[in-house]
């Protein structure tokens, strides 16, 4: 694989044994799904940062993040640590 996808298919195609192409593909399509599924979170990551940046109430940030990102992360829920006394974030640009 590291060849590129040429010499892949020409090893994969001498392969005879049909319990060592079933691995091989399985191997592959197992990378992709992997693959997809850490682009699309990617994407997620993003585009809830760049609306993280619109909130300013520390309580609303925390809601966006609890309701959004669990599911990101496969958790029950998610915890914002925030220094006593800040009830607002401000940005300054």
């Amino acid at each position: 694989m590291d060849k590129g996808s040429g010499t892949f298919v020409t090893n994969f195609n001498n392969i005879t044994d049909l319990a060592n192409r079933k691995e091989m593909l399985t191997f592959i399509v197992n990378q992709l799904i992997s693959t997809r599924e850490f682009s699309d979170k990617l994407h997620f990551i993003l585009k809830e940062s760049l609306a993280l940046v619109n909130l300013h109430e520390v309580s609303e940030i925390q809601m966006t993040l609890n309701k959004h990102f669990k599911y990101l992360f496969n958790a029950k829920t998610v915890h914002l640590w925030i220094p006593d006394g800040v009830n607002k974030i401000f940005y300054i640009s």
